[in-house]
């Protein structure tokens, strides 16, 4: 009755071979999600001991029970995916250095009759930034399903990095890094973040002094199981 303990276990990876093919591979390629698939199981050894000892019985299915449990609670964020649609350009948290000041009216004397400013003149409107386009690449999957566009650009005196359109599958603990152009890795980049969402469009906005002038990658990347997720090539 041992092997009931790690039939939750074929069973797993046959319900994603058929639902989620790109997260098997993923995880079959990741070494630190066969050190968790071990830790499961190991988990699951000790807690038939255990329960042994007082129900020979129980223990035949509190194995089972722990591994399917634990399976659960780590593939369940997989399958978790949000929507985010961001205005653009972003409000930057930080102050705006480079935009102009507002426009005031011209002074008139107490004796003069004050006209009101025409309708649509610059004393009545506020200075419009805009931003202005960097870079931009389309956004693929390593060993994942994803599609959309990853832009760059100038706005405020700061870097924005912006997902346009974005389609990308659930998976735990995501974040978003720059690297270097071609990485698959998050060694040498910025981080911008953890991502968002996993369809929409939504910005991040680089550290200061960050330069754009080099060539660089937009990775999203698995912390969980050290896996990349999808890249854009910025050019």
């Amino acid at each position: 009755m041992r092997f009931l303990a790690v039939l939750p276990v074929p069973a797993t990876l046959l319900v994603l071979a058929v639902l989620r093919p790109d997260l098997l591979f993923g995880l079959i390629a990741s070494p630190r999600a066969w050190l968790v698939s071990a830790g499961v199981l190991l988990a699951s050894v000790a807690t038939r001991r255990l329960v042994r000892r007082w129900s020979p019985l129980g223990a035949v299915w509190s194995g089972p029970a722990v591994t399917l449990g634990l399976l659960a609670v780590l593939l369940a964020p997989s399958f978790q995916e949000r929507t985010l649609v961001e205005a653009f350009p972003p409000v930057l948290a930080s102050p705006v250095a480079d935009a102009a000041p507002v426009p005031t009216a011209t002074p008139v004397s107490p004796t003069s009759p004050t006209t009101p400013p025409p309708k649509g003149s610059s004393a009545t409107k506020t200075p419009v930034l805009t931003a202005r386009l960097l870079a931009s690449g389309v956004l693929r999957g390593v060993g994942h399903r994803a599609s959309g566009r990853a832009e760059a650009y100038a706005f405020a005196g700061r870097v924005v990095i912006r997902f346009a359109s974005v389609s990308l599958p659930g998976a735990p603990a995501q974040s978003v890094h720059l690297v270097p152009l071609g990485a698959r890795a998050p060694r040498g980049g910025v981080t911008l973040g953890r991502l968002k969402a996993e369809h929409g469009s939504f910005s991040y906005t680089a550290p200061v002094g960050f330069d754009v002038a080099k060539a660089w990658t937009v990775l999203v990347w698995c912390d969980d199981y050290a896996v990349p997720i999808a890249a854009a090539d910025l050019a």
